[in-house]
């Protein structure tokens, strides 16, 4: 992960940063995983609360993203509880341990933030990443945007 740095985008206060992060993110799911971009962004984007999430290389391009979001679970979550989402790495950076820098990095700002859990949909094939950090899959495999998923959580 060296030369890169995972890099918190509060609001509109940097809306360069802004376009390279949701241009990521197009890349990844709407082109090459084929998610409809009208799932892809959603009335979450803006909302009290969301943090977006950059990693940027040393030349301050974009090589991955990751999102954090206020989560009611209604009875079924009795503390203040996140959704961690929107993980992805472009291509040509994968393997370098960027997923893992997007993850912990969200976590980290997740317990500064007060969450005591953090909830999220991981594709069934990077459940292993998420495992890492210690979250554990709950229920069983459902089809998201024509991708099998899976729940998984984490008291952080």
């Amino acid at each position: 992960m060296k030369g890169f740095r995972a890099v918190i985008i509060d609001g509109g206060s940097r809306p360069e940063l802004i376009e390279k992060y949701f241009a990521v993110r197009r890349a990844v799911f709407v082109k090459e995983q084929n998610v409809d971009i009208s799932i892809e962004i959603d009335e979450l984007e803006n909302a009290s609360g969301t943090v977006h999430l950059a990693v940027l290389n040393e030349a301050g391009e974009c090589a991955g993203a990751g999102r954090l979001v206020e989560y009611d679970g209604g009875p079924h979550c009795p503390v203040k509880t996140a959704k961690l989402g929107r993980v992805c790495v472009l291509k040509e950076f994968r393997g370098l341990g960027l997923g893992e820098l997007i993850v912990g990095k969200l976590i980290e700002t997740a317990r500064e933030r007060g969450y005591e859990e953090i909830i999220l949909h991981s594709q069934v094939y990077v459940c292993g990443l998420y495992e890492k950090f210690g979250f554990k899959r709950r229920g069983d495999i459902f089809d998201e945007a024509g991708i099998e998923h899976i729940e998984m959580s984490a008291r952080i």
